[in-house]
């Protein structure tokens, strides 16, 4: 037998106790939701009408840049059917009631008649964030 008895306790998990208490208190926290890539826009109805396609009728203001795109169109096609859905229901596409997150691209198309190839700008929606700030429908108005 040996002098020293065995210990009966082992300091394994007081010293993974100690670590947990020791941790900071943000490593706690839940992580803030990420938004995805893109600048914020509010879509507006410019005003114009027009006959036939393509039709420049909506402009897309860019709220980071305070900038206003003329004539774009929209692809809705990375949303959820959930988001289209709700884009479609609150008129977001026109009074710049709701705010997006995407970005501008160009992309061509020719007229139904034929003629040269063009490009127009379209603003590729990947998210939709909520409710327009309240100086939107202003900045829409605001030409």
């Amino acid at each position: 037998m040996s002098r020293f008895p065995t210990p009966r306790f082992s300091p394994l998990p007081a010293l993974a106790f100690a670590l947990i208490c020791a941790a900071p208190a943000a490593a706690l926290e839940p992580p803030a939701p990420i938004e995805p890539p893109g600048a914020r826009f509010v879509a507006c109805d410019n005003g114009l009408r027009c006959v036939r396609a393509p039709c420049p009728a909506r402009d897309a203001y860019d709220l980071d840049a305070q900038a206003r795109v003329h004539g774009v169109d929209f692809d809705a096609s990375p949303l959820t059917p959930e988001e289209r859905t709700r884009l479609n229901e609150e008129r977001g596409l026109y009074y710049g009631t709701l705010a997006v997150i995407g970005h501008i691209e160009e992309r061509p198309f020719t007229l139904p008649e034929g003629g040269e190839p063009r490009s127009r700008p379209v603003l590729v929606i990947s998210s939709v964030i909520g409710p327009a700030p309240e100086e939107a429908a202003a900045l829409c108005r605001g030409r």
